[in-house]
């Protein structure tokens, strides 16, 4: 998986717009670790262990099932980060 989808994760939960990941004096690792004392590295490697405990889901866009960190807006989920069963 791209790290930029881990950055998507981040902003997330965060709570900060995706947007801010374009911005020039943004720093995604500031952020993370302001926020968790961790760097993105290992935000990811956290992320990625976590992923077993995620729901099994079966999005159309990926074509298998998978645990996933989906994001929920209205009755629209968006996948943020996945890992293929």
């Amino acid at each position: 998986m791209d790290s930029f989808d881990y950055k998507v994760l981040a902003v997330s939960v965060l709570n900060i717009p995706e947007s801010y990941l374009d911005k020039s004096d943004f720093d995604i690792n500031d952020a993370i670790s302001e926020k968790f004392g961790v760097d993105l590295d290992k935000f990811i490697l956290i992320a990625e262990a976590l992923l077993d405990f995620t729901p099994v889901i079966n999005p159309p866009e990926l074509g298998n099932p998978c645990h996933a960190f989906v994001k929920v807006k209205g009755q629209l989920g968006r996948v943020l980060v996945s890992k293929t069963l």
